[in-house]
């Protein structure tokens, strides 16, 4: 089947990179001095599947390039495998796809887009995943680390579960966020993404459910 030599090709491409990680644990530390990364489009489809994802080309740190790619890779595999029966079925759409949201001062952040609908479901599914790595090491941003880029780019120094229950709550007063009726807060960090021109902004990602009703969509909410 074509699909699960798609996927096993996914597979296959994060296996061949993992031996190139060795020594990758690096401090979260970022460089104005550096080139953007080069983003390479992967496509292909499949009965009713679109596939595109991205990978990166031209890094000076090679085990770095590897790393940050076989992490995207394994996301977008994990996209298909969840839906693997309805796609060799036939008996869903589904779309993959990536954006760009931050690329500069050693700093990637992307958000992967899965949308679709199951034949005879009430309505469509959209899902969205942020990714955020530094380009000089491959490591992973996570919230909890954004202590250590903060003084460059003036973001808040320590996002927690609390603070960002709180920034919702404020939002949804001001009509910027729509929560269910029942919402009692958060109970694990968001995913997120990094944007802005002049700056750093994060954005913390809420699939339908997450905090809002299905009608909300994916809500993105500014954290500070």
């Amino acid at each position: 089947m074509k699909l699960r030599k798609i996927i096993a090709g996914l597979a296959l491409l994060g296996l061949i990179a993992m031996p190139m990680v060795a020594g990758a644990a690096a401090k979260t530390v970022v460089k104005d001095d550096i080139k953007p990364a080069t983003i390479k489009t992967v496509t292909d489809k499949y009965k009713g599947m679109e596939l595109s994802y991205p990978q990166v080309e031209d890094l000076q740190n090679v085990a770095a390039r590897h790393i940050i790619n076989r992490d995207i890779i394994d996301t977008t595999a994990k996209f298909i495998e969840e839906r693997q029966k309805q796609i060799e079925d036939g008996t869903t759409n589904i779309k993959v796809s990536y954006q760009v949201r931050f690329n500069k001062d050693s700093i990637l952040s992307l958000t992967i887009m899965e949308e679709g609908q199951d034949k005879g479901a009430a309505h469509a599914f959209k899902t969205m995943k942020g990714i955020n790595y530094n380009y000089l090491t491959g490591q992973k941003i996570t919230l909890t680390e954004l202590d250590k880029i903060g003084k460059k780019f003036d973001v808040a120094p320590e996002f927690t579960v609390d603070k960002i229950n709180a920034t919702l709550k404020k939002q949804a007063k001001e009509g910027k966020v729509t929560l269910l009726p029942d919402f009692k807060g958060i109970t694990a960090l968001p995913d997120f993404y990094m944007s802005g021109k002049f700056g750093l902004d994060i954005y913390g990602i809420f699939n339908p459910y997450e905090i809002g009703p299905y009608a909300a969509g994916i809500q993105t909410v500014k954290l500070d």
